[in-house]
């Protein structure tokens, strides 16, 4: 591939205006890997390769690799209820308790309310465990399996379900099954192993600052969702081998290091739909990884994106053009995240990654009067209004430090909406699922997540 990694990465940096970007390339049979910036703007310390980096919610990829050989080892059976194995495991939901499978967590369509976020930052103890005893009040949002809904707590459970069965934290599971096997050398699974290595710390905008960013007071989320992706660091280069354990034929033999063919396969391969607002990728998800494909030019894309406070992530692969790409920044931008992957793409694999565009026309009186209304659940809340000719979401966070946001909705091309900003800037798209329901849609869709109608709203 005629590219100049390095130039590439310091010019995007620049442009961005990014903390640090760390990308790394698997395209013509070889690694290469880049990185620009400081690691804190504080200590003003340089990024290297090597440098460690959160990668979020891409560590759910990692914990549904060590399920996945539980099962190669039969030790656990992907259709059997999690109960089976997690005897004190309860949500709100009898039922649907004595329901929920392996499978449906690793897929995301278990129906649990996913976004329970605890502070526990300075606690101590079997943390994984205690965020599982813990769920016995959350809600059912859909009933098992009917669904894809994007679910922490889903994945927290998954690891304990591996500390359980391999008799172990998940940490030391990461380490032994993971890390070891494939090589990785230049990758933590808990905080405490920072000092051995040179680490990131996050930054979000602030326009006081004549960088325009300051570095995040905590530097951790809540460490009882390890599993889910609140402390998994390494650099982009051990991110990539991972991710490249994943294209099926690699010359050095990671997939095989990593687990058997058939378990690599059902990671690989869709198993549910996912809403979404694309008029020419169908969306689904396979037991970890995402998986689009591009309806026209028959292109297989694996991808998984991760945010913790402050830092972004990024890995994909495309298996028949054997690329793939990971691409960590210090820097809570995600339109930079987005805007990068998607070049890496073009450049690597000819794939046209583009967001649906914006229709030409206003949204329907009616439509609009049956869409607004009040949707949400544990961490989130969003109250849709018209507004004469126009529909306005506000959104609410329950979590600490996150301020309220309030967009215009306007329809897309394909189904959804975009939810633009004052100022114009497109920061989500939505849909709704189930507009033909008495009452009003089923469901508020956004990042994956489903939020259920809990009522009207206002309507002026």
């Amino acid at each position: 591939m005629d590219m100049d990694l390095g130039a590439y990465v310091d010019e995007t940096r620049a442009r961005w205006n990014l903390p640090a970007l760390s990308v790394a390339i698997w395209a013509e049979g070889r690694a290469q890997a880049a990185c620009s910036g400081l690691l804190s703007l504080d200590t003003r310390v340089e990024a290297t390769a090597s440098s460690l980096f959160q990668i979020g919610s891409v560590t759910k990829l990692f914990t549904a690799a060590l399920v996945m050989q539980l099962v190669d080892d039969r030790l656990v059976d992907l259709d059997a209820p999690i109960k089976r194995y997690l005897r004190d495991f309860q949500i709100a939901d009898t039922a649907a308790t004595a329901a929920i499978t392996v499978r449906q967590l690793l897929n995301h369509s278990s129906g649990i309310a996913g976004d329970f976020v605890p502070d526990d930052a300075d606690a101590g103890g079997d943390l994984i465990a205690r965020y599982v005893d813990r769920c016995n009040a959350l809600p059912l949002i859909h009933a098992p399996g009917a669904h894809h809904s994007y679910c922490n707590a889903g994945y927290v459970i998954l690891g304990r379900l591996v500390e359980v069965m391999r008799r172990t934290t998940w940490a030391a599971a990461v380490r032994h099954h993971l890390f070891f096997r494939l090589g990785l050398a230049h990758a933590i699974a808990e905080p405490w192993e920072l000092i051995r290595h040179r680490a990131a710390i996050g930054h979000v905008r602030d326009g006081r600052t004549k960088s325009g960013w300051k570095t995040t007071p905590v530097p951790f989320s809540a460490p009882s969702l390890a599993p889910a992706g609140s402390t998994l660091m390494m650099s982009v280069l051990d991110l990539l081998r991972f991710g490249a354990a994943f294209m099926g034929d690699e010359p050095d033999g990671m997939s095989t290091a990593l687990m058997s063919a058939a378990a690599l396969g059902r990671m690989t391969a869709p198993d549910i739909a996912v809403p979404s607002t694309a008029a020419t990728w169908r969306e689904h998800r396979a037991l970890g990884w995402a998986v689009v494909d591009d309806r026209d030019a028959g292109i297989r894309l694996l991808t998984h994106k991760g945010a913790t406070i402050g830092q972004l992530s990024a890995v994909f692969v495309v298996p028949d053009r054997k690329v793939a790409c990971s691409v960590l920044m210090n820097g809570d931008d995600m339109s930079a995240l987005d805007a990068v992957s998607a070049d890496l793409l073009g450049r690597l694999a000819g794939v046209t990654v583009a967001p649906t565009p914006l229709a030409d026309g206003g949204i329907d009186t009616g439509r609009a009067r049956a869409l607004a209304g009040r949707y949400g659940t544990v961490g989130a809340r969003f109250e849709l209004s018209r507004k004469g000719d126009r529909l306005v979401l506000a959104f609410s966070p329950e979590v600490a430090g996150v301020a309220p946001e309030r967009y215009d909705l306007r329809p897309l091309q394909g189904p959804g909406f975009a939810a633009l900003t004052a100022s114009g800037d497109r920061r989500w798209d939505v849909r709704f699922i189930g507009e033909d329901a008495p009452g009003g849609p089923l469901f508020l869709s956004r990042a994956g997540r489903l939020y259920p109608r809990l009522g009207p709203g206002e309507d002026s």
